[in-house]
């Protein structure tokens, strides 16, 4: 009905995240990775997902002024601080690597290709430090999905942008692993063939 087609149109923080993968070659590929990740985060404004079990007044309010703007700087400074006040709490790493991820791909964009795989090696760090963090996590439901959403986001990363299709196989592998149904995983499979199965991390 008309509330589940709210609900698509604007799905939940971890939802919200689950890119799809893409298909071609080259600088098109490229393209469309970058499309359909930024249509799926959504940024603009960004949404974020605030994590209830260690989330004090202020982070919940960084957060909360990070998903308002429309500066991908001030966002990034607001969510830095939150990483400082909560530096144990996955998803203050996730939100950070999410609207850098934005960043990385305007400097790609401009023709920087050194300084944009800069950006994205520390995109690759904040994502890391989420997926070592998701124990922290107590609901099982949002740490499956966010280990998902990290090892799928990892393997896009280094499959597009470091060209590493081994270790991006592997993320690709812990994404099934974790999540079964996860749409970009399942997409990136097909890159594959029938040699990218679930593999525990």
């Amino acid at each position: 009905g008309a509330e589940e087609s709210r609900r698509r149109s604007r799905p939940d923080a971890m939802n919200v995240v689950k890119g799809q993968g893409s298909r071609g070659k080259g600088k098109e590929v490229l393209g469309v990775l970058f499309f359909l990740v930024l249509f799926t985060f959504h940024l603009t404004p960004y949404t974020l997902h605030l994590c209830a079990w260690a989330a004090s007044e202020e982070v919940a309010a960084l957060t909360q002024q990070a998903a308002r703007t429309k500066n991908p700087e001030e966002a990034l400074a607001l969510l830095q601080r939150a990483i400082e006040l909560a530096p144990e709490q996955p998803f203050t790493h996730f939100n950070y690597a999410r609207v850098l991820f934005t960043k990385g791909h305007a400097v790609l964009e401009t023709g920087k290709k050194e300084d944009g795989r800069a950006i994205f090696r520390e995109v690759e760090k904040e994502l890391l430090s989420a997926l070592r963090l998701a124990k922290n996590e107590p609901v099982p439901s949002q740490r499956a999905q966010l280990k998902s959403q990290c090892s799928f986001l990892l393997g896009d990363v280094n499959f597009f942008v470091f060209v590493n299709k081994e270790k991006s196989k592997g993320y690709y592998q812990e994404a099934l692993w974790y999540d079964p149904q996860h749409p970009g995983a399942l997409e990136a499979r097909k890159r594959y063939g029938e040699s990218l199965e679930r593999k525990a991390p």
